[in-house]
């Protein structure tokens, strides 16, 4: 039902970012709904309602794809901004990512958006990375096609029944692609052929377990890793230096004290993975 891959090297931030992916029509709003709700977090949502070239696109993906994946782009870019001066912990539905190697990329592959435009659109992307912030967890909606179609046909909306099926079919093949490569974060694989967060709430409770078993798990050896390397240069005794005077780090009360500091680390984090409190706050109450 749930599986954790990470491929990234990537150290968790103390506010979290969680961004959901996946196909069109897979459940990634609802999802990102009922997680902010469950756990409490600012949610970031794809703009559809009051998207000024959606409509157009879908009846004409020639004229129009190119104008819609810049205004995708520029919302997208907004939200991260938006995310990264809030110092909350946030859930977006639909990774920056997907608009570039998805979406873009398909379009300019299938002779709809010209090289031209499509090296201007990758190019604004480029220039945007470095201001990027890499999500700490993606949560992928996996399933099959006919799911996928399913879940399409029962929302109904007018504008994408009329999409040819190829075009959903071809998308479910990038998508699969593209995941078996990503490596910006840890991804947590949801099984929506099994998963049902509306009709079995208690879907809902496990996933948000794994969620902070996650998030936390990493924290928590990211630290030990970091004071553990300290440790270790104090016994060594290393020394550091302070306008020229020399502080010695391998005293034995200084020692003493920082083994005391990591036990007490270890515990708290510990807590913190058995009662999901941000160890950031566990930390500042002590």
């Amino acid at each position: 039902m749930f599986k954790l891959v990470n491929q990234s090297n990537k150290p968790l931030n103390r506010d979290l970012f969680i961004t959901v992916a996946g196909n069109v029509g897979a459940g990634k709003s609802t999802l990102t709904r009922l997680v902010a709700d469950k756990l409490g977090f600012e949610s970031h949502y794809e703009k559809v309602d009051g998207n000024p070239y959606l409509e157009d696109f879908y009846s004409d993906q020639n004229s129009w794809g190119f104008h819609l994946q810049l205004y995708f782009l520029a919302q997208r870019f907004k939200q991260q901004k938006e995310i990264d001066a809030n110092g909350l912990n946030n859930i977006q539905d639909r990774s920056i990512y997907e608009d570039v190697e998805i979406f873009a990329r398909n379009l300019y592959d299938n002779g709809k958006m010209s090289k031209r435009d499509y090296i201007t659109y990758r190019d604004l992307f480029n220039d945007m990375v470095p201001h990027l912030r890499r999500p700490d967890l993606m949560i992928y909606l996996d399933g099959s096609l006919d799911t996928i179609l399913n879940r399409i046909n029962l929302r109904g909306r007018e504008m994408e029944k009329s999409v040819d099926i190829e075009y959903w079919a071809n998308l479910h093949n990038r998508y699969e692609k593209w995941i078996s490569e990503y490596d910006q974060s840890p991804v947590l694989y949801v099984n929506i052929n099994e998963v049902d967060l509306i009709k079995n709430p208690e879907q809902l409770d496990a996933l948000c377990e794994e969620i902070k078993k996650s998030c936390t798990s990493n924290y928590f050896y990211k630290i030990i890793e970091e004071l553990g390397d300290v440790l270790a240069k104090l016994k060594k005794g290393q020394f550091y230096k302070v306008k020229g005077e020399k502080l010695l780090w391998q005293s034995e009360q200084l020692l003493k004290m920082a083994t005391l500091f990591l036990k007490k680390y270890v515990v708290l984090l510990q807590n913190s993975m058995q009662n999901w409190q941000p160890c950031w706050m566990i930390w500042a109450k002590q």
